[in-house]
């Protein structure tokens, strides 16, 4: 299936959960934020949160002095 994250399409498995998908694509999640379709996933439930095709995926680091935006729309994010 294919999951977009942060604006580029990536194969994965079907299944496969928001940490798979990380740890797959070697992000360091080190003071990272995530959304997956405008809605915040909070870490404690990243590795129990199963990805479904066409998912958008937006990662958000915090950086030192504020948030820097590493994707396109940070608009409509609501906590889950």
């Amino acid at each position: 299936m294919i999951v977009i994250l942060n604006g580029k399409n990536i194969t994965v498995a079907d299944d496969t959960t928001l940490a798979t998908l990380l740890a797959q694509e070697h992000i360091d999640t080190a003071n990272t934020a995530i959304a997956v379709d405008d809605v915040v996933v909070s870490r404690s439930r990243w590795a129990e949160y199963t990805l479904k095709d066409n998912s958008r995926i937006l990662l958000i680091k915090a950086t030192q002095g504020g948030w820097e935006k590493q994707a396109i729309n940070l608009y409509g994010i609501n906590q889950r």
